[in-house]
């Protein structure tokens, strides 16, 4: 509600901080086009008269049209298309106003954090990405040095049976010479 001094006190109302942190463009898009509305009304110039939105805290949301060139020379037309407002109403637009800018700059900070997360996430997910590559390359190996160890163990068993069967045959021709020796001895 507003109070007698014009500044609103009700649920919701924007801080003053937000008003002194924006600037005086209409946080509100256009429903059409500073030319696009019908009758034509046309200034000094003879053109169109082009329609815009005040936001300023005298005038929140009175449209007006001026001359559509008058930055670039053009007539100093100029005239009002709403009647001006007071006391609540217009408290209501500023705050509404302000309310809207507020937001849609929260709005752009949250987009902005949002693309820097989805760029943090991209790098992190490359990140995931080459280490996840660089063990199936380990496991790949590990794989393919399994299967040497495995060979390599085969292998050894076969030399090992060898080496058993060669110590057989040395002990058995050790024993034989032994065997003859004592035969050649006792003779």
């Amino acid at each position: 509600m507003a109070s007698s001094s014009g500044s609103s006190r009700s649920l919701g109302n924007p801080p003053d901080y937000w008003r002194r942190n924006m600037d005086s463009s209409s946080p509100i898009p256009y429903r059409e086009g500073p030319l696009e509305y019908s009758p034509a009304v046309l200034c000094k110039c003879g053109a169109k008269a082009a329609q815009f939105i005040s936001w300023s805290s005298t005038n929140p949301g009175l449209r007006y049209r001026k001359c559509a060139r008058a930055r670039a020379g053009g007539c100093d037309f100029f005239s009002w298309v709403d009647p001006p407002t007071g006391g609540f109403m217009k408290q209501l637009l500023l705050d509404l106003h302000d309310a809207v800018k507020y937001w849609c700059g929260e709005t752009a900070v949250a987009e902005s954090r949002l693309e820097d997360a989805r760029v943090e996430s991209a790098r992190v997910l490359y990140g995931v990405t080459q280490e996840n590559h660089r063990l199936r390359v380990m496991v790949a190996e590990l794989q393919v040095a399994g299967e040497a160890r495995a060979q390599l163990e085969a292998r050894i068993r076969t030399l090992q049976k060898e080496r058993r069967f060669f110590i057989c045959a040395l002990g058995g021709v050790c024993v034989g010479f032994m065997v003859v020796c004592l035969r050649l001895w006792r003779m």
